[in-house]
């Protein structure tokens, strides 16, 4: 019995681990779980990202995202930004600061609760996300390229299922983590 290239198992185990569940200690190879190839996409891609809003002096990817998710209303309030950018208040206190000088976001406090504070694009946040949006976009376009269609629909709808597995396992402290789940299921 050979053992596949690297990861210390037999060729035979190897190839039946990526599609056996449950998982076991017996078939798991860290190189090809889930977890680890969830987070090493995420660092590459919001890596290359950063690089290619580098260049870009007025608007930082970040900023690009919070744009974005607030302008489509994912998010709509600091906690809401600070959960999906996974930035502690603080943190999140400073980036909406930064941005609200720059006039590209405003701060507006609830009629009903003053103690509640959401946030709007204001016409140069919208005027500059779009702008930006085609480069983003490109980047994507160059990163999935050798996709054909139906591989990119199976990625977003597997992506999309997973989400929705992950949020019904943390219940409700999820909320603070991707789009409500009946978004999902709209867009599914």
């Amino acid at each position: 019995m050979s053992r596949a290239e690297g990861s210390g198992f037999p060729d035979d185990v190897i190839g039946t681990a990526a599609a056996a569940l449950p998982l076991t200690p017996a078939t798991y190879d860290l190189r090809r779980s889930v977890g680890y190839l969830m987070v090493c996409s995420s660092k590459l891609a919001k890596g290359l990202a950063e690089d290619a809003f580098a260049h870009e002096a007025d608007l930082g990817f970040m900023q690009f995202m919070s744009l974005m998710l607030l302008g489509e209303g994912v998010a709509t309030t600091p906690g809401d930004l600070a959960g999906l950018l996974g930035y502690t208040s603080g943190a999140v206190t400073r980036h909406i600061d930064r941005m609200e000088r720059a006039g590209l976001i405003e701060r507006v406090r609830s009629d009903r609760d003053r103690r509640s504070i959401a946030i709007n694009v204001t016409s140069a946040g919208r005027h500059a996300a779009k702008a930006l949006l085609p480069h983003h976009l490109a980047l994507w376009n160059m990163v999935l390229g050798d996709f054909d269609p139906t591989e990119f629909a199976t990625l977003i709808r597997l992506l999309e299922k997973l989400l929705g597995a992950l949020r019904d396992v943390a219940g409700p402290a999820s909320k603070a983590v991707g789009p409500p789940r009946r978004d999902l299921e709209r867009v599914a």
